[in-house]
């Protein structure tokens, strides 16, 4: 129904694992995008969603992700997606980021993310970011909160010149 909308600039989809969105949502929700020419603004949130979907499935809709250049804007939510969310998938999302010329905003959050580390968040992440050439890049909004395994050094590294 969505993909119909050819006009829409903005999209917001909010979810948890109640909804059991699986592997076959997450392809359908990137065809979905990829039909949407004049999509700007995209905000996807996935609280919990380590119950239905696989690492694996994540990536894949990451990945058709770079495929976006007129997104100006790309909010991602994964709280509390523990088994998901990975080092592995924070490094697919800032090698995402780089194909995303026009990006103006983007934010991450990983709260309560158990696999998630600083090196995650520095090399995989913002070490893709630091490579490519984001020259529009306005505003970062990064929630690492409840990640156990993120030190105050590694934070620390996060402001480092």
């Amino acid at each position: 129904m969505i993909a119909k909308i050819r006009s829409l600039k903005e999209l917001s989809l909010k979810s948890s694992y109640e909804n059991r969105i699986k592997d076959e949502g997450l392809q359908a929700l990137t065809k979905c995008i990829d039909s949407l020419r004049h999509l700007e603004s995209l905000c996807v949130s996935f609280w919990g969603c380590n119950v239905n979907f696989t690492e694996a499935g994540l990536k894949g809709f990451l990945s058709q992700l770079a495929f976006k250049d007129g997104l100006k804007s790309l909010m991602l939510h994964f709280s509390n997606c523990s088994k998901t969310v990975t080092d592995e998938i924070l490094k697919q999302i800032g090698e995402t980021l780089v194909s995303l010329k026009g990006l103006e905003t983007f934010g991450l959050d990983v709260n309560s993310c158990s696999e998630v580390t600083g090196n995650g968040i520095i090399y995989g992440l913002l070490g893709n970011i630091e490579k490519g050439s984001l020259e529009k890049l306005q505003r970062i909004n990064l929630n690492f909160m409840k990640c156990e395994k993120i030190n105050s050094g590694e934070v620390e590294k996060l402001f480092q010149i």
